[in-house]
């Protein structure tokens, strides 16, 4: 019975698993890394914990576009136009899953009363999704590089 649950998810994971996908994840893990080292740097500066949290944010967006586009969907058009256009799309779309993660947060854990730390969690896989699915479909998709 475990082995067949085991033999399950090991498929699915095979089955979504592939070069893009793990640099997704490699490049998100140290974009996640960046976020809270510039967070931590900020400290001494005196500056409110949510004037840091929204530069460190800055930061982490600019790297996982600049990794993104590189490494994780090789968008390899660098027309100033053309990048502008992406730059803006991944901005805008990371804005949108920025509010739905404030949102959800705000419904789920202050209005429910649902653990926040749960709450996080869960926002935060479903945002991971998110940001894959729009980076691949609608920012770096690969027939709009010409």
């Amino acid at each position: 019975m475990i082995k067949k649950i085991v033999d399950k998810v090991w498929d699915l994971i095979k089955k979504f698993t592939n070069r893009e996908t793990v640099m997704y994840l490699i490049f998100g893990v140290l974009t996640t890394i960046a976020d809270w080292i510039t967070y931590l740097k900020l400290e001494p500066t005196g500056l409110s914990a949510s004037t840091r949290s929204s530069l460190s944010w800055c930061v982490a967006v600019l790297l996982a576009f600049i990794t993104n586009k590189i490494f994780v969907f090789e968008s390899m058009n660098f027309k100033a136009g053309f990048v502008l256009k992406e730059f803006i799309s991944f901005v805008s779309s990371r804005l949108a899953t920025l509010a739905f993660t404030w949102l959800g947060t705000f419904i789920f854990a202050e209005k429910l009363g649902i653990n926040d730390w749960f709450v996080k969690a869960v926002l935060m896989c479903i945002v991971i999704i998110l940001n894959y699915i729009l980076s691949k479909v609608f920012i770096f998709n690969k027939k709009s590089q010409d």
